[in-house]
């Protein structure tokens, strides 16, 4: 709760950085605003930057947040359990701390956050629980047992960044993405990839699917592509069944976990003050895939009672979109669509305006929304039991 303004700030910095000023943007694709815009390049590098830092830091935050609050439970230390929590997460997480280039001998030490974003949560929560029971475990040389530790840590880092090109958060999923990059062109082994993937969002840790944002199976999108544009028809494309053209059109809708339904679902059946105010803020970002404010402000992420739709949704929109494809009653998705095309309009653009398709995006978005309901009305009751008991 603490970090929910905060979130939402980044989220809507980054709605405006990834719709207008990156060169497939919608709205830049829509209304050509590079073309028009004074200082376009100028402005685009601002909101670039502000968009890495806020989204970024707020991860550091969070790592001292939960370390402060553990530490003060414990009566210890909470603002230095908290600042060197922050300082670990960055560390593990900063590349160009040890690779920037040197000028004039000197080393030059930048601020890139690599792997530090909102899905890497899980590690920032395990950093600061543990900076607090170590500072438990060394009371009377607090200060002498974490400078030991904060010098093991840079050292193990330094070692790591000489030869790994990720930071921590992203190397498991970078080597599980690896492991499956043919999984996607059949149905069944890219079901297992949305399954774990949207597994490993609930526990803030990046999923195969989350990395790309929206954008996956680069190779197979660029085969079908030039297939396309070769033929002129989206017919016999080498590749039909992939992660773009199933799971980015039709199961990325608000982000990883189909969160659009679950923000209408929010509208339509809450009767939570807090939920509803938060709903309407987390609209707008959430409309264009940036789900981060559901993540924290519901919250979505360690939430029990969402597994179930968070895992179902994007699998059963797969398979909608897939028995039509298999049908014949619509096009393979094959042309690449702006970065934050609203979810259910993702296939249309990329069947080259196919109206089946547009269908197919609403008909997964009602369903989505139908699954989420009643999970919406379960947790409103836990809350309601929570505040009766308190």
């Amino acid at each position: 709760m603490t970090a929910f303004p905060v979130v939402t700030l980044g989220a809507f910095i980054a709605l405006v950085d990834k719709t207008i000023f990156i060169p497939n943007g919608f709205f830049n694709q829509l209304y050509h605003v590079s073309r028009w815009l004074p200082n376009y390049v100028s402005f685009s590098n601002f909101f670039s930057s502000l968009d890495i830092l806020i989204n970024n830091l707020v991860v550091i935050w969070i790592a001292f947040l939960v370390a402060a609050n553990a530490a003060k439970l414990k009566h210890q230390n909470e603002w230095l359990a908290g600042m060197i929590s922050g300082t670990f997460l960055w560390v593990c997480n900063n590349q160009s701390l040890f690779t920037g280039e040197t000028k004039h001998g000197t080393l030059n030490l930048t601020l890139n956050y690599s792997g530090v974003t909102l899905h890497g949560i899980f590690e920032a929560i395990i950093i600061g629980l543990f900076v607090s029971w170590l500072l438990g475990r060394f009371v009377r040389h607090q200060l002498l047992a974490i400078l030991v530790f904060t010098l093991i840590v840079a050292s193990i880092a330094a070692v790591f960044y000489a030869n790994v090109a990720n930071g921590f958060t992203e190397m498991p999923s970078t080597i599980f993405t690896q492991l499956t990059a043919n999984w996607g062109t059949n149905i069944f082994l890219l079901l297992v990839i949305v399954l774990i993937s949207n597994l490993l969002m609930i526990i803030g840790i990046s999923g195969p699917l989350n990395l790309a944002d929206g954008h996956n199976d680069a190779i197979f999108s660029v085969q079908n592509l030039n297939y396309a544009l070769q033929h002129h028809h989206l017919e016999n494309i080498p590749y039909p069944v992939n992660l773009h053209a199933i799971y980015d059109t039709y199961a990325f809708v608000g982000g990883g976990g189909m969160m659009l339904a679950l923000l209408i679902a929010l509208l339509l059946r809450s009767h939570n003050h807090r939920l509803q105010y938060m709903a309407k803020v987390s609209f707008l970002p959430t409309f264009f895939n940036l789900n981060s404010p559901l993540l924290i402000g519901m919250p979505v992420l360690f939430n029990p009672l969402l597994v179930i739709p968070l895992v179902i949704t994007p699998i059963v929109a797969c398979l909608v979109a897939w028995l039509f494809f298999s049908l014949h009653l619509m096009p393979a998705a094959v042309y690449p669509v702006p970065l934050t095309t609203p979810g259910f309009l993702k296939g249309f653009l990329a069947t080259g305006g196919n109206w089946v398709a547009l269908l197919v995006g609403i008909l997964n978005l009602g369903i989505a929304t139908g699954i989420y309901l009643p999970f919406v009305r379960l947790n409103d009751k836990y809350n309601l039991t929570s505040k009766v008991g308190d």
